[in-house]
């Protein structure tokens, strides 16, 4: 029997740290042009300006397409943080 012919110079790159909350808060903040401190875990983004572009904008910024569904991860982050469509 052979053994099966391996690459072990191929690496594999790591995959993107998912985005802090606060990470989300500030990008957020800076699109719509209001202080991070301004939006809270509760805050309707809608009612400080954010609109169905600037979320493509900020979901495509973050190296995702458009279409992807936005993760489940740990710790738990704020409803608004969760994505479009969650």
């Amino acid at each position: 029997m052979s053994r099966p012919v391996t690459d072990d110079t191929a690496t594999v790159p790591a995959a993107p740290a998912a985005p802090t909350a606060d990470e989300i808060r500030d990008a957020v903040a800076r699109t719509v042009g209001v202080a991070a401190e301004a939006i809270a875990d509760d805050t309707n983004l809608v009612a400080v300006g954010l609109k169905s572009l600037h979320m493509m904008q900020l979901i495509t910024a973050g190296g995702a397409p458009a279409t992807a569904s936005p993760s489940r991860t740990s710790p738990p982050t704020p409803p608004w943080a969760a994505g479009p469509g969650c």
